[in-house]
């Protein structure tokens, strides 16, 4: 008995183990969402249904924009074998995030002001001067962020999070209780970036000293030409993936109206925080080793063991809170949001697969198959939304359900692939994606 405690004890000091650097990520994930959860109880009580809705649209417009940010170099910022290399990566990223930043805020300030007056994009329009700034710190934050999951930074990330739960709950809840409306929830939104990237920038500032005086800038180009398949293909994937996710949120909006998308955002904020505290700490760590594991041939048992942590780990406690959440969200956060818990229980079918999918969905820019994610993601957005319309056809008070049921059939069938595609690697990480 004492033996086999000391050798769990090892595991979990291990940094390059799966289990104990999960542990970290996870520990301050709870927090984060402890810190979110008991907020949640107040914001649903300061903020309307609708008001939740439009900050949902906000949200869906953010979302999609958010994972072409970086280009998406800065998911390769964990790929190369030497720092100066990386560093070069992480500086690409950077670059592409200010280019995006400027590139909408141009855009958004040539669209005539008729266009988005009046209830044409259902209240979301004097908020879309803030999506340049959340933006750019959405992207400056997951550059840091990979780069401290390439160094394997777990406690660094753990306490990271705690700061932005902490920044964004307090923001949301003065502003909430001071009558702000929907410019509260969006605040702590941008807060959640620019916390978490402060408190990571003294860290980064020393972390790359000493690769400053090696780079050169000339390099940059043929380090955007090494990596150039993540802008081509997994821009695209990206999009889609997220777009499959935020279209068909949108598109509840405009069809059901704000108050039922208000009821859909919260289920996936309460639903999503269990697959948050597991789901996005191994993917982290899947991450920053599934490379080696690559090389050294070990990849689909990686994967299979990481999948079967992840549904060893969240599956019973989704499967309680899909059962019990018709009867909580009316305690817990008032009657008015009694639509919300019964969504929960449609959507648990989706969550559960893609809480053991959506971590290991590296294996797609590991393998060199970005073009088989990007085809996958297209598929699956015009599948979702799809369903949405047609919902919306037959009866739009069902599009809700809809939406909940066709994310488990496509996130199945990504499950699939994932898996099969791990099978037939070979071990190397190729330079070029294969399409």
């Amino acid at each position: 008995m004492r033996r086999s405690a000391g050798a769990f004890l090892e595991r979990l000091r291990d940094p390059n183990g799966f289990l104990g650097p999960v542990a970290k990520l996870a520990g301050g994930t709870l927090i984060g969402h402890g810190i979110t959860g008991a907020a949640l109880l107040v914001l649903a009580r300061l903020y309307t249904p609708s008001e939740f809705g439009v900050f949902a649209m906000y949200s869906a417009v953010i979302y999609v924009l958010a994972v072409a940010v970086c280009l998406r170099l800065d998911v390769a910022i964990a790929l190369p074998e030497q720092d100066e290399r990386a560093f070069e990566v992480f500086s690409l990223a950077i670059l592409a995030t200010l280019a995006i930043a400027v590139l909408t805020a141009a855009i958004l300030a040539a669209i005539p002001a008729a266009l988005l007056g009046g209830e044409n994009l259902h209240g979301i329009a004097p908020y879309l001067w803030l999506i340049p700034v959340n933006l750019l710190a959405l992207g400056v934050f997951s550059a840091m962020q990979n780069w401290f999951i390439r160094r394997k930074g777990y406690n660094l990330l753990a306490a990271s999070r705690v700061s932005q739960s902490g920044a964004a709950a307090a923001a949301q809840v003065i502003l909430g209780a001071l009558g702000s409306g929907v410019i509260g929830l969006i605040v702590g939104l941008i807060l959640t970036s620019a916390a978490g990237a402060a408190f990571m920038a003294k860290s980064m500032l020393a972390d790359v000293r000493g690769l400053a005086p090696g780079f050169r800038w000339t390099a940059l180009r043929s380090t955007l030409s090494r990596y150039r398949a993540f802008p081509q293909f997994s821009v695209w994937e990206a999009l889609a993936n997220s777009a499959a996710i935020q279209l068909p949120i949108f598109l509840i909006g405009l069809v059901a109206g704000t108050a039922e998308l208000g009821q859909v955002t919260l289920a996936m904020m309460v639903v999503q925080a269990p697959m948050a505290l597991f789901g996005t700490s191994a993917a982290q760590v899947f991450l920053s080793q599934a490379p080696e594991r690559a090389r050294n041939g070990q990849l689909h048992a990686f994967t299979v063991q990481t999948m079967r942590s992840l549904a060893i780990a969240g599956f019973p406690l989704l499967i309680a809170l899909g059962l019990a959440a018709p009867f909580l969200f009316p305690l817990l956060f008032g009657p008015e949001w009694s639509r919300a818990g019964l969504l929960v229980s449609w959507m648990t079918p989706w969550l559960l697969l893609q809480f053991v999918s959506s971590p290991v969905s590296s294996v797609l820019s590991i393998t060199g198959h970005l073009g088989i994610g990007m085809v996958l993601q297209v598929g699956g957005l015009l599948f979702r939304t799809g369903a949405i319309v047609a919902a919306a056809y037959f009866d739009s008070r069902f599009v809700s359900e809809a939406f909940a049921v066709s994310g488990a059939i496509f996130y199945l069938i990504y499950s699939v692939v994932i898996l099969r595609l791990a099978f037939r690697s070979r071990g190397a990480i190729p330079a070029k994606a294969n399409t």
